[in-house]
């Protein structure tokens, strides 16, 4: 008979063998939204990389697992998704006569509003129209804006009417 636990009378001479059963731990995975996706591994074995669920994306954001070491598994444990807004890098492209107050090149956070620069031009029949983006020709009208992405920004300029060419000088 099979005996798991308890107390026994022998009453001759009898030989045990211990018989075990594998141990599995679950690996619970909580994305940033809360859900969450369970893994179960062997005993001090390692969770296989094909076997670890995809991050969630989010606009903006690089999102990671807050480990990525999964060897020799011996505990139930949980993983947090790590999620951290993008920096990106706004350039203002300037030409010799331009300028603007701060600096040429800025960092700004994904998610955050930043104000575009407003550039000056040593040539007084020039007023500034817009920024434009170099790569897509999209214009961006001074004020507040957030971003999603690298951009270079070159200044546009409208040249002076000749009603108001006069006042300049």
């Amino acid at each position: 008979s099979l005996a798991t636990s308890g107390t026994w009378s022998i009453a001759d001479n009898v030989q045990l063998s211990a018989k075990w059963s594998e141990n599995y731990y679950t690996i619970t995975f909580i994305h940033a939204d809360g859900s969450t996706e369970a893994v179960q591994v062997e005993n001090g074995k390692t969770l296989q990389k094909d076997a670890i669920p995809a991050v969630k994306p989010q606009t903006g954001h690089t999102v990671v697992w807050e480990t990525t070491d999964f060897s020799n598994i011996t505990a139930n444990t949980n993983v947090k998704e790590k999620v951290t807004a993008n920096q990106y890098t706004i350039t203002y492209l300037l030409k010799s006569d331009e300028s603007i107050e701060g600096k040429e090149v800025v960092t700004v956070t994904y998610g955050t509003t930043f104000t575009l620069a407003t550039p000056k031009n040593t040539d007084k029949d020039k007023t500034f129209a817009y920024w434009k983006n170099v790569d897509s020709g999209k214009e961006f009208k001074a004020g507040t804006w957030t971003t999603v992405g690298d951009v270079t920004l070159e200044a546009v300029w409208n040249l002076v009417s000749d009603g108001d060419w006069t006042k300049n000088y």
